[in-house]
């Protein structure tokens, strides 16, 4: 038996290329085709296969992607989705800030057809949603994959299931945490941080950004500046290409100046300055942890606080001056991060709840 629901993101925000401060994108071209104030009915119905597992014998409407259709149950859809209760209520349009969309639509036997094709919405997009509204509690014993959560969130964007859009951003906050104490050295697949950055920007969840383009500037497949041709990574567009190769300038160019550590202090209080730590900082410098870790400087001052013997070449006033201005050093370069890309101080803020306002489901 199977059972209908549905979910994409909403028509409501169709997102741009151009930035705004935070990062978001500024709506430029609609999702789907041109708006009509009037209501597109399908006259006569074209050759159709039935969906092998969303397909209820007593379901109340038929939704159509390509020639694979759906019989679905409608309460259930308006019930979760903002988007359907409007298409239903009124009968195939849909508004979308100041503008109404028509969505194609016939009656068969008596029951209501829409054909979601203008969308754009991927009809893998939609089945992760019924799935998920079908078998949610089977979650909880199989952990969804990456690539099905991404589709979810895709989808529920667009066609505004608003429960679902926080389950999904909420598991993605925890595969791209922004905090700065979850980077580790367990780099985040580049697959995943590009789908990241593609999802963050086409269905306004720019939380996922800066952990994203961090972990493709230090990523072991991108060891040259500029980017050399990854797949996946081509993915982006032209301006967000750019962001990641000044990114990993930018994370170099910090890195080289963060290696002056060994200068000696200026303000040892001991009545014999501590001095000149070089000969103690020698071995790290020359060591391949200065090359491995020029576009990942966050661990890379990790590295730096425990391969060195501090305590041998400083007094213990200087050797805690030393940590905690290493310390400083991680949170600033953090911060100047989200400044580098763009991203506005409301992103770090950005929550499940009101996330996602609408995800351009053609890109």
């Amino acid at each position: 038996m199977s059972s209908p629901l549905s979910s994409t993101s909403s028509a409501d925000d169709t997102l741009a290329h151009e930035r705004t401060s935070n990062g978001k994108r500024k709506q430029d071209s609609p999702v789907l085709d041109e708006p009509t104030k009037k209501r597109t009915k399908i006259t006569s119905t074209s050759s159709f296969t039935r969906h092998p597992v969303f397909w209820a014998e007593d379901g109340s409407v038929f939704l159509q992607f390509g020639a694979k259709r759906m019989k679905l149950y409608r309460d259930r859809l308006a019930l979760h989705s903002e988007w359907f209760q409007e298409l239903f209520d009124k009968k195939g349009v849909v508004l979308s800030g100041e503008v109404e969309w028509s969505i194609p639509w016939a009656d068969v036997n008596g029951i209501d057809l829409f054909e979601l094709d203008g969308t754009g919405v991927a009809l893998e997009d939609f089945e992760a949603v019924l799935t998920t509204m079908e078998n949610a509690i089977n979650f909880c014993y199989a952990k969804p994959s990456f690539a099905f959560m991404v589709s979810l969130a895709r989808a529920a964007s667009f066609f505004r299931f608003g429960k679902i859009l926080e389950f999904a951003v909420t598991y993605l906050e925890q595969v791209f945490p922004e905090e700065l104490g979850e980077v580790t050295e367990d780099h985040i697949p580049v697959t995943q941080a590009t789908e990241a950055i593609l999802l963050g920007r086409n269905c306004d969840l720019p939380q996922l950004l800066k952990r994203a383009f961090y972990e493709l500037a230090r990523a072991p497949e991108i060891e040259t500046c500029p980017v050399p041709e990854v797949d996946h990574v081509n993915m982006l567009d032209r301006e967000d290409l750019t962001l990641l190769i000044n990114l990993q300038k930018r994370l170099m160019t910090a890195w080289l100046k963060i290696l002056t550590f060994y200068k000696p202090s200026d303000s040892c209080p001991q009545s014999t300055a501590c001095t000149d730590t070089t000969d103690h900082c020698t071995p790290f410098l020359d060591s391949p942890t200065v090359q491995n870790y020029r576009f990942d400087p966050i661990l890379g001052l990790d590295q730096l606080k425990d391969s060195i013997d501090w305590k041998a070449c400083l007094c213990s006033a200087c050797v805690k001056g030393r940590l905690d201005w290493l310390d400083q050093q991680k949170v600033t370069l953090w911060e100047d991060i989200g400044s580098w890309l763009n991203l506005g101080v409301d992103d770090t803020s950005s929550n499940s709840s009101d996330a996602g306002a609408g995800c351009n489901a053609d890109t």
